[in-house]
């Protein structure tokens, strides 16, 4: 079984389609990999925010329950806030999932968590500092910049549809990977 990461589909987004961010096929290349039993987190935006968008949203969901994929939404900002996703079929739906996992605490978002919210400063030594999560792993940026700049800390890593070609990521990888933005590299067929 693989955990694996994808975000920012944004099906029917009217400016995605007329600056031609997506090839027609993206939903394929998303899919191609993930097998039976797998788990797919979305680290939000879905839609683009409007009814009109459940349809495909729909159909994508039912694709993967019956392939007994297991499907988890982490809410994005054009996801609303209602639980109207449970009733598209996705097994767990929340604002954000904590994963200890690859020896290592896993926060997963949509929108990058501030650093100073992922530590604490103990009272006894005001000057150490525990990390109460080793990496958040998020969305929303993309990769153009119109959403804000990318945290290049060592422990956030954003996925970015667009750099990644579409394909989804799993934890493991993400767990070896050393920077900030996982890249797919065409030559290789893998994530540098």
């Amino acid at each position: 079984m693989n955990i694996w990461h994808t975000t920012d589909w944004h099906f029917d987004h009217k400016v995605m389609i007329e600056k031609n961010y997506r090839p027609i096929d993206y939903e394929a290349q998303i899919l191609e990999v993930i097998e039976p039993g797998d788990i797919l987190v979305n680290h939000g935006d879905v839609t683009a925010g409007k009814d009109s968008d459940t349809k495909q949203e729909l159909e994508l969901v039912s694709w993967l329950k019956s392939r007994h994929i297991h499907t988890v939404l982490i809410r994005g900002n054009h996801d609303g806030r209602t639980n109207s996703h449970y009733k598209l079929g996705w097994d767990l739906v929340c604002e954000s999932l904590v994963i200890k996992q690859y020896r290592k605490t896993w926060l997963l978002t949509h929108e990058p968590a501030e650093p100073e919210l992922m530590k604490i400063i103990t009272a006894e030594l005001s000057d150490r500092v525990q990390w109460l999560y080793d990496v958040n792993v998020h969305g929303h940026l993309h990769d153009d910049g119109h959403r804000g700049t990318v945290i290049e800390d060592g422990r956030h890593i954003l996925l970015s549809l667009e750099k990644m070609r579409y394909h989804p990521i799993t934890l493991e990888r993400l767990s070896q990977i050393k920077t900030s933005m996982p890249v797919w590299d065409e030559e290789t067929q893998r994530f540098m």
